[in-house]
């Protein structure tokens, strides 16, 4: 499989790099904004294999079968128009994307196949499984809280991962995030509401990704975490994903999907 990686010269971008190869694909390129100072230049991958660094696809010799985005929300914009342009499949990872982002991969996705995921740890997405049957199996009488930690350089909060349990939760119990979601707490706030979901965000030296998932009953509580050592099972990940998505029906698809794990629900 030949692969085009966004964001390729960054820190998750070599690491998808080196991820392709393990799983013996070709990167036959990188994509980054025209004033980045690799931007038509080249990169040695892992495997001392000169990969171009570009802007466009036209750009690069070789046309990919997949691109792979870990970048920042401008780049997977940049990614969604070029894949569309070339009809590419995508596999993306990037966080804090904004609702216009969210309509230009529903436009792709009309037209080629896209997984896009907040999290491409299978963990995680066990995580996101996992949780919403124990919140439809104990309950209202069981408050449900969410807890995150990422690294001091995280730009975003709460986590992709956060809000994506959020969600999972929130329609567990019949709600929604904008009725349900309460994102942090100070003052006066009185008694707790049945029907909230508190998401709390925790920045600080070099944590990769910390998320647990809390329900406090009476008499009991129950707590179930992941903790992601290292940002190498993100970039196995979107190789796990790039490689499910060969053949697949145009569409807007999930880690989950790739998994064959069964939730329902917004896959942002």
């Amino acid at each position: 499989m030949k692969i085009i990686v966004v964001g390729a010269c960054g820190r998750m971008g070599r690491m998808v790099i080196q991820a392709a190869e393990e799983a013996g694909h070709v990167v036959v390129g990188g994509l980054e904004r025209p004033d980045h100072s690799m931007c038509n230049t080249y990169i040695t991958s892992h495997h001392e294999k000169i990969i171009p660094i570009r802007s466009f696809i036209s750009d690069i010799p070789e046309k990919p079968d997949v691109v792979i985005d870990f970048s920042t929300p401008d780049g997977t914009a940049t990614a969604v128009k070029e894949c569309e342009t070339h009809s590419i499949p995508l596999v993306t990872g990037t966080t804090g994307l904004g609702e216009d982002v969210f309509r230009l991969i529903e436009a792709l996705s009309q037209k080629v196949p896209v997984v896009q995921s907040p999290n491409m740890s299978p963990g995680v997405n066990m995580l996101f499984a996992v949780a919403k049957i124990i919140a439809s199996a104990l309950g209202p009488e069981f408050d449900i809280e969410i807890a995150e930690i990422h690294h001091r350089n995280k730009v975003d909060a709460p986590s992709g991962t956060a809000l994506k349990l959020l969600d999972v939760l929130a329609q567990a119990r019949g709600m929604t995030v904008q009725s349900s979601g309460m994102f942090g707490r100070s003052g006066r706030t009185g008694p707790r509401p049945q029907n909230q979901i508190g998401v709390m965000a925790l920045r600080g030296g070099d944590v990769v990704g910390d998320h647990t998932v809390y329900f406090l009953g009476p008499d009991e509580r129950l707590e179930i975490t992941h903790r992601a050592h290292s940002r190498m099972v993100f970039a196995r990940g979107a190789v796990k994903g790039a490689e499910w998505v060969q053949g697949r029906e145009p569409g807007i698809y999930s880690m989950v999907d790739v998994l064959g794990i069964s939730i329902h629900g917004d896959t942002r």
